[in-house]
């Protein structure tokens, strides 16, 4: 899941820049900070290798309601870049990014529950997370997951 939003990322950074938007750090900032959560995204990308000022725009774009935003912050705290010993700040962004729209969030927070990673272990919530991330999406994180439920009586 890693790959593919970096992947996202480089390619919403180019199609920004082919929009005519601003490569100056100040302004991109200036913009964050008025609420454009696009630039925020943009800046957490730009802050790399320095996970925890990215991640500070991450949060700041999936406070301004960007999926994307949230999308790359979970991922943060998933691969260990980020500490969440408890996982309540990836259950946070995650259940904002999957209510935002994001399938692959609601897919997360739903192997969350099947799994107890911080939550109460709870099957039928996963079942209706998975169902919400899922229908009528032919992507192969839902296929291989939906393979998982059946094992637990889908």
């Amino acid at each position: 899941m890693k790959n593919i939003l970096m992947i996202i990322g480089v390619m919403a950074i180019v199609i920004y820049m082919k929009k005519g938007g601003t490569n100056s750090l100040e302004l991109l900032e200036k913009n964050c900070n008025l609420g454009n959560a696009q630039e925020c995204v943009l800046l957490g990308h730009r802050a790399k290798p320095n996970f925890q000022k990215a991640s500070k725009f991450y949060e700041k774009a999936c406070n301004y309601n960007s999926a994307i935003g949230c999308s790359f912050l979970v991922v943060l705290y998933e691969d260990g870049t980020l500490k969440d010993k408890d996982y309540s700040k990836r259950i946070k962004y995650s259940e904002k990014g999957c209510n935002l729209g994001t399938s692959m969030m609601c897919v997360n927070l739903s192997m969350m529950y099947a799994g107890g990673q911080g939550v109460e272990e709870d099957f039928a919530k996963a079942k209706e997370l998975y169902h919400k991330g899922c229908d009528n999406k032919n992507n192969k994180l839902c296929r291989e997951y939906s393979e998982v439920l059946k094992e637990y009586g889908e």
